[in-house]
């Protein structure tokens, strides 16, 4: 009886150190954002100038509608980092960034989130149609950003303009930190460039 006790004994000790040594430290999860433009605040200038502009949250197919941070090697392919994500989907980053450099630019009065009860002389709504990061010879990679606005009149409903950005930054490094820092770059010339096109339809007017 001793010797049978002596046996589970040691099964017991042996069962516990390889449960210990087959134990496993889960990564903490990496959190990114992107950076908000840091343009300063000017006086309102041209047509649109005495209007106030509300900002819908981009449209998009569900996949790019998460945190997950996706890449691909090949144009049918979507993949995605285990331990890093998103502060929040792209929809929401880059509406809070095209309300911040909206905002500080001198073309509207007033920029107002969708969820203002305030009321809005010209509504921008847009879609996002590519977020991702694309490898392409084997460590290069670039952050690609698709977008298509439309600027509508809010009382009648009326489209006056629409216009399709695209842009293509290279990552500076091949990891999800580095789509990050692409992704605010490439988020930063399409604001500029989205700005450019507003001024020109404020030339213009309604």
């Amino acid at each position: 009886m001793q010797n049978i006790s002596v046996y589970y004994t040691i099964v017991s000790l042996l069962s516990l150190l390889l449960g210990g040594c087959a134990v496993k430290t889960t990564p903490p999860i990496d959190h990114y954002t992107l950076q908000m433009p840091p343009a300063p605040v000017s006086s309102p200038t041209g047509n649109f100038r005495t209007m106030t502009l509300k900002i819908k949250r981009p449209e998009s197919i569900r996949q790019i509608r998460s945190t997950r941070i996706h890449y691909a090697f090949s144009p049918l392919e979507r993949e995605s980092y285990a331990y890093s994500r998103w502060s929040d989907t792209p929809n929401a980053l880059i509406a809070a960034y095209l309300r911040t450099l909206l905002l500080q630019s001198p073309l509207f009065n007033a920029v107002v989130s969708d969820s203002s009860s305030a009321r809005s002389d010209l509504t921008l709504e847009s879609q996002i149609e590519a977020f991702y990061q694309r490898f392409e010879s084997g460590t290069k990679a670039y952050a690609i950003l698709q977008m298509h606005f439309i600027l509508i009149d809010t009382e009648t409903k009326k489209v006056i303009a629409k216009r399709g950005f695209t842009e293509k930054v290279p990552s500076p490094t091949p990891d999800a930190g580095g789509a990050a820092k692409a992704f605010s770059e490439a988020v930063k010339l399409m604001g500029k460039e989205l700005e450019g096109w507003l001024s020109e339809r404020a030339t213009k007017g309604r």
